[in-house]
């Protein structure tokens, strides 16, 4: 076995066991429509909104792309006094999402390795409210409460 074929086995083994988690970034997901590149998700919305166009209820639509992550993250750890390096990751589990931009959410934080692997740190109900803006949708956390450790 060549010296890049360790490398790779050692890697998905790593993987494999939980040591190293994946993480596959937006700019992997980039397309080439008519000459023009654009990302997946955008491209996907962009058709979705016309397939379903007059079939949506009335109201205010908010029709664009997000991104949580970028508000959540520093939101989430500032309410629980630490800092992200020393912390999980997010999981991040929509509970519901409103006409009016509103979405409910429940974010938890578990241990990922080692013998207290999948024990909760944290678990977290917090409300996010899209808003329209000339550059796009914005997300702004409104509210953010503890909830139970679920096992």
């Amino acid at each position: 076995m060549n010296d890049d074929s360790k490398q790779w086995s050692k890697l998905l083994q790593s993987i494999a066991n939980g040591v190293v988690i994946p993480i596959v970034g937006r700019d992997l997901l980039r397309i080439e429509i008519d000459g023009r590149q654009q990302l997946l998700y955008e491209y996907l919305a962009a058709k979705l909104a016309a397939e379903l166009a007059g079939q949506i209820a009335p109201g205010p639509k908010l029709g664009g792309v997000a991104d949580l992550l970028k508000v959540l993250n520093p939101t989430t750890y500032a309410f629980l006094k630490k800092r992200a390096d020393t912390m999980p990751g997010l999981s991040i589990h929509v509970e519901r999402v409103g006409r009016d931009g509103r979405i409910e959410l429940r974010a938890s934080g578990s241990i990922s390795s080692g013998e207290r692997k999948g024990d909760t740190l944290f678990s977290l109900a917090e409300s996010v409210q899209l808003q329209k803006t000339a550059a796009g949708l914005r997300a702004e956390v409104l509210k953010i409460r503890r909830l139970p450790n679920e096992p």
